[in-house]
């Protein structure tokens, strides 16, 4: 069996200094002044390039788990953008699916070329009316109360709302 102690001790070096004890390894003794200096002649270099390196590294770490800058706020508030609710304008009364055609109860004033959304349970879709009937009869406006047909291009049902959807340009 091999001897460990022999296998695992190093014979002391003169050219390595211990940095952490000033002193060389092997040796009880403090080491001279010269030495002392020489070490730290050679040790200086090195402790500046771990310095640097430690100092860079925690520039990148810190670039990436930086956080993104806040934008400051504003010294005055923006003013809020005044979106227009719609307005039920009329509600589904009857519906002729052979010919398209949507008999509405007017609650608002409505005209030819408006832009309305018919909304249901299982309806949604939004069209500009282009012609309006009372009694067969085109009309290019309706009033509060009125019953008007209007050419659909899509299938609703009675109970729909008719949502304003403001005017077409």
């Amino acid at each position: 069996m091999p001897d460990l102690k022999r296998l695992f001790s190093f014979p002391p070096s003169r050219d390595y200094v211990d940095v952490t004890h000033a002193r060389v390894p092997g040796k009880k003794k403090k080491a001279r002044s010269l030495k002392t200096k020489k070490s730290k002649l050679i040790v200086k270099p090195i402790i500046r390039k771990i310095k640097r390196t430690i100092k860079a590294a925690s520039v990148l770490h810190s670039a990436k788990n930086k956080r993104p800058e806040k934008i400051p706020a504003p010294s005055q508030k923006p003013k809020p953008l005044k979106i227009k609710k719609p307005i039920v304008v009329a509600k589904v009364t009857h519906f002729f699916d052979k010919i398209q055609v949507a008999i509405l109860s007017v609650k608002q004033p409505i005209k030819v070329g408006d832009r309305v959304r018919f909304k249901g349970v299982r309806t949604d879709f939004t069209q500009r009316l282009d012609s309006l009937q009372i009694d067969h009869k085109p009309v290019l406006a309706a009033k509060k109360k009125d019953e008007i047909g209007v050419k659909v291009r899509s299938l609703v049902r009675v109970g729909d709302m008719v949502l304003s959807e403001g005017d077409a340009k």
